[in-house]
């Protein structure tokens, strides 16, 4: 999925979604467009979850565990089905190698990032924390 050569051209709707920011942003302090962006999409999650559609949609959900490759705990947007009560099932699709990498990459920008700020509170998946100097007060 999302190769150049795959028969379902999936590698388009890559493509177009990776330029898309750039797109909707428009000029630098213009925020009509993103404003507008962000206002359809609200509606049409909201309508999606009232009406109980089952449209897929790419939304932020847990991946945890997911058979898209990521053994993550994060939240990331994917597609997903959704109806009554939100996310029904996360669309899965066979990813390539290369996708799955950077999927991975994904999940773990995140989670660092969210490590930096503050919220999340354990080592940076990039660094091998091999010592012995751990808490152990939550123990107790």
């Amino acid at each position: 999925m999302g190769e150049l050569n795959d028969p379902e051209r999936w590698h388009e709707v890559t493509s177009s979604v990776s330029e898309m920011e750039s797109k909707l942003a428009g000029e630098k302090g213009e925020k009509g467009p993103s404003c507008w962006c962000l206002a359809l999409c609200t509606v049409e999650i909201v309508d999606a979850i009232l009406r109980n559609t089952k449209v897929v949609l790419p939304v932020a959900t847990h991946i945890h565990g997911c058979s898209h490759g990521t053994d993550k705990d994060v939240y990331m947007s994917m597609p997903c089905v959704l109806g009554t009560g939100g996310v029904h099932q996360l669309v899965k699709h066979k990813l390539t190698e290369s996708e799955k990498t950077n999927l991975q990459a994904c999940a773990d920008g995140i989670r660092n990032v969210l490590r930096e700020c503050g919220i999340l509170m354990e080592p940076r998946d990039d660094q091998n924390d091999d010592s012995d100097d751990h808490d152990d007060d939550h123990h107790h």
